[in-house]
């Protein structure tokens, strides 16, 4: 994914730097970033790493700052929420299953505010989370 987000974006924003890391253990200073997001991955973070992930992003995030995290929502439909239910239950994620729905409250455990809105589409909801 990073090759293709250089491909994509290196020349048009040349100050980008493109870096791998562990979740768990981000190579970042603290209190180093104005913003930090995640874009449909936290469900699939396994065991303690969610956890471990949300107190690296609460460390290089500077204080009054925003983590952005942008996951799909239940889908309405029943047959459609039956299959977003299978493939939380094949990845293998059983954490993503037991915070399905309570995301706000495990938000709340790191971040001093908390708010969730639907994305225009409708179909996935962001999680806005000031330190």
């Amino acid at each position: 994914m990073l090759s293709k987000a250089r491909e994509k974006w290196a020349g048009q924003f040349p100050q980008l730097s493109f870096i791998e890391a562990n979740v768990a253990h981000l190579p970042f200073r603290k209190n180093s970033f104005d913003g930090v997001t995640c874009s449909h991955a936290f469900y699939e973070l396994r065991d303690d790493t969610q956890a471990k992930a949300l107190q690296e992003i609460v460390r290089i995030l500077k204080k009054g700052k925003l983590f952005l995290m942008l996951e799909h929502d239940v889908p309405e439909h029943p047959i459609v929420r039956f299959l977003f239910y299978v493939r939380i239950f094949f990845m293998g994620s059983r954490k993503a299953l037991e915070i399905l729905g309570q995301e706000k409250t495990l938000f709340q455990k790191y971040f001093y505010k908390v708010q969730r809105v639907r994305s225009h589409s409708g179909g996935s909801k962001i999680f806005v989370c000031e330190k």
